[in-house]
């Protein structure tokens, strides 16, 4: 009976071990007020991807038909290349900049006609992102171009990243309203036809 215990704990405490070797980034999109608020942090992997050297110039900005994001603020960064695979995240091809940014630099920045991954200078795989954010004021998703909803990016051998662009939270109470006025009509109507 112990060493079946043993083994359980040892099996369990492996899985979990196994699931945050291969931790990833999550990236939350929300309308705060007027202004766009993208939010980022987690774990970079950057196995099976290749360095392409430190770049000048990193800009927090979307470009949402093209898939691309980025957050964080920073003099320079590291471009990484290789397989990349995610969808679009909106309708414009429009390259929007943030107004302002905090954190460090992350994201799918095109550099010429490639797309790179960038991460903070001297980054190493597995190395935390902390929290990085970059804010685009007196705007909203449908200025952006950008359609609420979850997104899922993948690179190299186990990189992967999750985005979601979460509605403003007026939405879901007139949804809910609107679903608790239809349950009313429904039931009054099942009172008025059980009583004919």
């Amino acid at each position: 009976m112990k060493t079946r215990t043993a083994l359980l704990i040892s099996a369990t405490l492996s899985a979990f071990c196994i699931t945050h070797s291969f931790a990833a980034i999550t990236l939350t999109m929300e309308e705060v007020g007027s202004n766009v608020v993208l939010t980022g942090s987690g774990t970079i992997d950057l196995a099976g991807m290749t360095s392409a050297g430190s770049q000048s110039g990193f800009n927090a900005e979307v470009q949402p038909l093209q898939g691309m994001i980025s957050l964080g603020s920073a003099a320079s960064f590291d471009a990484y290349s290789g397989s990349f695979s995610g969808p679009a995240f909106g309708t414009s091809n429009a390259v929007t900049s943030a107004d302002s940014a905090t954190g460090s630099p992350f994201g799918f920045v095109g550099i010429g006609k490639s797309l790179f991954l960038a991460v903070p200078s001297g980054f190493g795989s597995g190395d935390a992102l902390g929290i990085s954010t970059a804010t685009f004021n007196n705007t909203s998703f449908n200025d952006l171009g950008v359609t609420p909803g979850t997104y899922s990016y993948s690179w190299g051998d186990n990189g992967s990243a999750t985005l979601t662009v979460v509605p403003e939270p007026s939405f879901y109470g007139v949804l809910a309203g609107l679903l608790a006025l239809g349950l009313a009509a429904c039931r009054r109507c099942e009172r008025t036809c059980s009583k004919t």
